[in-house]
């Protein structure tokens, strides 16, 4: 019986011990899992995970591959950033093995929904006509670009993974489905989701380094004149991506706390736009530099 209860004891220490926290062995972020085959943190993951097929063929670094990679500028240099996944121990395989299966997953779901289609809805399918898919700019053909410009796509679409918020709003979501169903969504919770995607939105203008380069000035006139713009837009589009609209309850909070029936009659438009994610964050870059005002200059 002893045994039996000690044997207990090493395998609930093992357990808990693949949950120690951890750095990431790219940036020395926090972390806690392994990805591809090293320990890193989810902003590691998901890079890794966009750009290790392309090869650091497609990226230039500008200080000649001697960058250093941590925490607070892991977004800058995507050559040396990759350099140092492979370096690591990361594997493009293990990224290929997971495609797989969510392809897998992708093919049984779409040939249940098949089958329950009638046979006339299936033929009127077939003779539609192809629908193009938004224009993704970081899948299309990249002989139209060189590779400064494919750096620009690449940061601009870093920084805006790594300071938008979005991971807070997917965080958000994973612990209200955790929760019993009377304690999910409530007021004071949605009012500090949406305040903080609304506050995150200050970091896409400090983390961009073309916004940082224009003088104080310029800087002063684009926050006024765009910040309240560019935050409710990514805010929206968080809330878009994490799927809160599909939940009453949420929607009924929100009503409350701006206007009864906004969210009810803005919902059926939004469900019929396709919000491509790449197209998004450039919108939201090209938007935060765009002004009508007049810059005025002091002569001190």
């Amino acid at each position: 019986m002893m045994e039996k209860s000690s044997s207990n004891n090493s395998m609930n220490k093992k357990r808990k011990s693949t949950k120690l926290q951890t750095e990431c062995r790219i940036c020395g972020a926090s972390a806690i899992y392994s990805y591809f085959g090293v320990v890193s943190c989810h902003p590691c993951k998901m890079f890794f995970k966009r750009t290790a097929e392309r090869g650091t063929e497609a990226f230039k670094c500008p200080y000649d591959g001697d960058c250093e990679i941590n925490i607070n500028n892991r977004h800058v240099c995507s050559y040396c950033r990759l350099v140092k996944c492979f370096n690591s121990g990361m594997q493009i395989e293990l990224i290929r093995s997971s495609f797989t299966r969510l392809r897998k997953v992708s093919r049984k779901k779409k040939s249940i929904k098949n089958l329950k289609q009638t046979a006339s809805t299936a033929l009127f399918q077939l003779n539609e006509p192809e629908q193009f898919p938004t224009l993704n700019l970081l899948q299309s053909d990249q002989s139209m670009l060189t590779i400064d410009q494919w750096n620009l796509l690449s940061n601009l679409s870093h920084c805006y993974d790594e300071h938008s918020g979005l991971s807070i709003g997917e965080h958000f979501m994973l612990e209200q489905n955790a929760l019993p169903l009377k304690l999910r969504f409530k007021k004071e919770q949605i009012k500090k989701l949406i305040q903080i995607s609304l506050d995150k939105c200050q970091s896409l203008y400090k983390n961009n380094r073309d916004f940082l380069s224009l003088s104080i000035d310029d800087r002063s006139v684009l926050l006024h004149s765009t910040f309240t713009h560019t935050a409710h837009l990514s805010a929206n589009f968080i809330i878009y991506k994490t799927q809160l609209l599909n939940y009453p309850t949420y929607i009924n909070i929100v009503e409350m706390l701006t206007h009864p029936g906004l969210v009810s009659a803005t919902k059926p438009i939004a469900d019929q736009l396709y919000f491509d994610m790449i197209i998004m964050k450039l919108f939201l870059v090209i938007l935060s530099f765009s002004t009508t005002r007049y810059t005025v200059y002091s002569n001190t």
